[in-house]
């Protein structure tokens, strides 16, 4: 997927809307109020993309894919929001790759949860990956086996130019 950049006025309200209908914590909430804040008086206040991320997408009993890509193309992070159901541990990893997640511990971003509740990883000054951003969702650190649906991450990832 390419970049498909708006104002950032746009892509908050999304923000605002998935982590109100994800019932998401209190802590979850504020760090993406700060880092709004933040990219908007510090931060030049750039373009941004409002990703979802689906993790039915990855699991082996749902669509089974390997890799997820969020953007095939050069981008910044600026911060992830996952929500994790069931309670068997599950790592979501990203990749600075334009086709392909890493499953071996070369990812870049790994985030590992085992019981069901959400996580809020922001970069105020962001995280640039030079190839894209593909992630998948796996049972172990340095493996590929997918996770299952009923212990996936959703969630959303905003990104920038």
């Amino acid at each position: 997927m390419s970049l498909s950049l708006q104002d950032g006025v746009q892509v908050w309200t999304k923000v605002k809307n998935a982590l109100s209908a994800a019932n998401a914590n209190p802590g979850a909430q504020n760090a993406f109020r700060v880092l709004r804040e933040y990219i908007a008086t510090q931060g030049g206040n750039p373009q941004l993309q409002f990703i979802p991320i689906n993790g039915t997408f990855s699991a082996s009993d749902g669509g089974a894919n390997a890799s997820q890509v969020l953007s095939d193309t050069a981008c910044t992070v600026y911060g992830f929001y996952l929500k994790k159901v069931g309670a068997t541990e599950t790592i979501f990893k990203g990749s600075a790759n334009a086709t392909t997640a890493g499953t071996d511990g070369t990812q870049k971003y790994a985030f590992s949860k085992t019981a069901a509740g959400d996580l809020a990883v922001v970069y105020p000054t962001g995280e640039v990956t030079a190839s894209g951003l593909t992630v998948t969702e796996n049972t172990t650190r340095t493996g590929s086996t997918l996770t299952l649906v009923a212990n996936r991450f959703d969630g959303f990832v905003v990104i920038g130019a």
